[in-house]
């Protein structure tokens, strides 16, 4: 009995082992990322995530359906398509990361008007961060994205739309002398491109009545 069970636990942790490790390899690369984004910025105050594009204009071609929720979350390590490199756990960066990106899709599709609020069908949009990569140091600190967006039918849970949006974002060496502010901008003009690719991409979305 000793022997089964003390084998069961060893094949335990042994299978825990990678989840671990890839963790401490992810931890260890944003603490690089870090230190040396606040050796570069020196006394530079860190500028704030913002996710919204400005160039958003009304949809030519409405989706026949009200809009009723915007739900943004981060893919699990069995789902990523890359590294997510939005923070770990629910800390500060991480629930900054997302605010930033619920408040950029709630006002870039208020701008568009792509849904139609007066339809009786009623949907729901999520939106899952699949890889999210920034370099750990250097100059345009280009910067890649994948978000799954989702569109579900309220009344019956159905999946009515699906749509993998990558973009990259990068910025001058003559944007910012100090390396944080560069790294920070790159990384919203990355989100920034993919919100509004996906706004764009709804025009496809055709909903039958």
């Amino acid at each position: 009995m000793f022997s089964e069970a003390h084998t069961h636990n060893l094949s335990q942790k042994t299978t825990n082992q990678p989840d671990l490790m890839g963790e401490i390899k992810m931890i260890k690369k944003i603490t690089i990322l870090i230190a040396t984004l606040a050796l570069l910025s020196g006394c530079a105050s860190a500028p704030p995530l913002n996710f919204v594009p400005q160039d958003v204009l009304p949809a030519k071609n409405k989706v026949a359906a009200e809009l009723k929720s915007v739900t943004v979350s981060v893919a699990k390590e069995e789902e990523r398509l890359g590294e997510t490199q939005v923070g770990f756990m629910g800390n500060q960066y991480e629930l900054s990361f997302k605010t930033a990106l619920k408040d950029a899709l709630d006002e870039a599709l208020l701008k568009s008007a792509v849904f139609n609020d007066l339809s009786d069908r009623k949907v729901s949009l999520t939106a899952k961060v699949m890889k999210f990569e920034s370099p750990n140091g250097g100059i345009t600190f280009e910067t890649e994205a994948i978000v799954r967006y989702e569109v579900y039918d309220r009344r019956d849970g159905k999946l009515l739309f699906r749509r993998d949006i990558s973009s990259t974002g990068s910025v001058p060496f003559d944007y910012a002398f100090a390396g944080f502010i560069r790294a920070t901008e790159a990384r919203n003009r990355t989100m920034r491109a993919n919100v509004t690719n996906f706004i764009s991409s709804l025009e496809e979305l055709k909903i039958q009545p």
